[in-house]
């Protein structure tokens, strides 16, 4: 029994791991932050607190940076900014170090909204977030072809087929209250959040 025991632990220690190992990787992040990322107590004492209310997680900012942290082991599960009443110029600066830091986004929606999604291997393509768009939808799990990604994302793990999964780790998402693609001087609100999927499922 005594060994069956230590067998499960050291296995569950191995899968979570690999857990934040697979997103670590990647180095999704802004500035010296990066989503899985272990935190130290001199990181956190050189942060602002923030209060929350979200169970198992502490909230900080470093300026206008704000991380939600995994209170259990200090690893950030989420990172985001937001900019109000900035300019175009400032968007398409953002929209283009994503681009150069992540590569071609995985989605493109309604021309406000960009994502990238990760699995533990790369970030997902247009095609085979296309292709599993496709399969969902035939498998009767959403009749809905335009369902969010993060919808998507939710109804992945509740689908049975396999050829049916993103098996997505880890989001970028980047969403403009006014068409990216517009041009004009009007002022803009917009955000961006780093995410990291498994961790967030296992607060």
């Amino acid at each position: 029994m005594k060994k069956l025991l230590f067998f499960l632990l050291i296995s569950l220690t191995f899968l979570i791991a690999n857990e934040v190992s697979d997103i670590e990787k990647f180095k999704i992040g802004v500035g010296k932050y990066y989503i899985a990322q272990q935190l130290t107590k001199k990181d956190i004492s050189q942060l602002k607190s923030i209060p929350t209310n979200v169970k198992g997680t502490l909230k900080f900012a470093d300026g206008d940076l704000n991380l939600i942290v995994r209170k259990r082991d200090n690893r950030i599960i989420i990172i985001y900014q937001r900019f109000e009443n900035s300019t175009r110029d400032k968007l398409q600066k953002t929209i283009s170090q994503l681009i150069v830091n992540f590569g071609e986004p995985t989605v493109i929606s309604h021309e406000k909204i960009i994502y990238w999604a990760f699995n533990k291997d790369k970030v997902i393509t247009q095609d085979e977030f296309q292709q599993f768009k496709d399969k969902l939808t035939k498998s009767g799990a959403t009749g809905n072809k335009k369902v969010a990604l993060k919808d998507f994302l939710n109804k992945q793990q509740k689908v049975q087929n396999k050829d049916v999964k993103l098996n997505a780790i880890a989001t970028v998402k980047l969403n403009s209250d006014k068409n990216i693609y517009t041009k004009d001087s009007e002022k803009v609100n917009f955000y961006f959040i780093l995410s990291a999927v498994n961790l967030i499922q296992k607060l």
